[in-house]
């Protein structure tokens, strides 16, 4: 089986960092973005199976993301 695809969106550097290297400790394949016009443009890309998704962001936040 292919390993799952997660994008996580978050702007706080070190949690970012925290979660992403935990779920690639159980063998996901992780992408990060940094906002939501990032995470937005990541997912068009990279076709994520499942989105973590912060709701406090600068530039974009996660519920306007989530409309988007």
């Amino acid at each position: 089986m292919e390993p799952k695809k997660i994008l996580i969106v978050e702007d706080d550097a070190v949690l970012l960092q925290m979660l992403a290297n935990v779920l690639r400790q159980h063998n996901f394949i992780v992408t990060e973005a940094v906002n939501g016009v990032d995470g937005l443009a990541r997912i068009k890309t990279d076709l994520p199976d499942l989105v973590l998704l912060d709701i406090d962001m600068p530039q974009m936040g996660g519920m306007f993301m989530l409309k988007t």
